[in-house]
């Protein structure tokens, strides 16, 4: 059968933030209507969103990731309400992933694998748990959008302030953030 990550190269056709029963419902949807589908819903930059696995969708990240055909064409992923302190080895194929959203997934670090992605643009991390912005964040040379809003930072590494592409950085509500690096 179809799956979520058959849909790559469509515009999210449900907002990410809604349950994942009705994106995968939507996702169905728009296979059976796939040559009516107005050209301003197909992306340049093909799309993944990623759904949690849990009750009403069982079907675990891994095997989600194996389906994909192309996985070097995946310029941006969407992985909200993971719950778990890492990612899964197979998020490396990804090498060519310009924007990761991973939001509300309870991460206390930012998860390694993340580090490797030496194209990444933006990248959210709103609402999870992370202490700190550690020094590994210097390898991600592209990256111009960054938030970490509604963590709890303590700490960021000044090699963030070395990165001359970064143009806008989310921060707020971390109020165990004291200062931030010169």
């Amino acid at each position: 059968g179809t799956t979520v990550a058959d849909y790559v190269n469509l515009k999210e056709p449900y907002p990410h933030d809604h349950c994942a029963a009705n994106a995968y419902d939507t996702y169905k949807l728009v296979d059976q209507y796939k040559s009516h589908i107005p050209e301003e819903f197909v992306r340049e930059k093909p799309v993944l969103t990623l759904i949690a696995p849990d009750i009403i969708f069982p079907e675990s990240l891994e095997d989600q990731i194996k389906k994909i055909k192309r996985p070097e064409d995946v310029k941006k992923i969407i992985l909200n309400h993971y719950k778990n302190e890492s990612l899964p080895e197979k998020f490396k194929l990804f090498e060519n992933v310009e924007e990761l959203e991973l939001t509300q997934n309870g991460f206390t670090t930012i998860p390694e694998i993340v580090f490797t992605f030496t194209k990444l643009k933006k990248l959210n991390l709103r609402d999870n748990h992370i202490e700190f912005i550690g020094p590994e964040i210097k390898n991600l040379e592209k990256l111009e959008s960054l938030s970490f809003l509604g963590n709890n930072l303590n700490r960021i590494d000044q090699n963030l302030c070395t990165n001359s592409q970064l143009k806008e950085h989310f921060i707020g509500h971390n109020t165990d953030l004291q200062a931030l690096p010169d």
